[in-house]
């Protein structure tokens, strides 16, 4: 009978130690998933945002630097001057679009956290 017991105390502490490292692995394998999620967000969003910003501070520089409206804008032909206007928009609009929707993305994600936390605390 002690020796029953005895083993059957050393199961049930193997148990609730099995039962403590899968929940810490758990925890573990949760939190590098979160985030991985929040690094392939942030992928999404940072190249093309990068690159509108590049393109715009080209823009900026062309404008400001080397003349590019007094060239194609002032001496420039009908089509010329309607590229100058409308890619310049373009840019500008490039740009804000992706700054506000990885603002958006970034806002949602802080949202959907805080929501999680208010459920756990509930």
């Amino acid at each position: 009978m002690g020796t029953a017991l005895i083993s059957s105390f050393i199961s049930g502490a193997i148990a609730i130690i099995s039962i403590a490292i899968s929940t810490y692995n758990q925890n573990r394998i949760n939190k590098l998933n979160e985030s991985l999620d929040v690094r392939r967000k942030h992928q999404y969003y940072i190249e093309p945002l990068i690159r509108s910003a590049s393109d715009l501070q080209s823009r900026i520089y062309n404008i400001l630097e080397l003349g590019f409206i007094e060239e194609f804008y002032h001496n420039g032909n009908k089509r010329q001057q309607d590229y100058v206007i409308n890619n310049t928009v373009f840019l500008f609009s490039q740009f804000f679009a992706w700054t506000e929707a990885a603002r958006i993305d970034i806002q949602y994600l802080s949202l959907e956290k805080n929501k999680k936390m208010r459920e756990f605390k509930n």
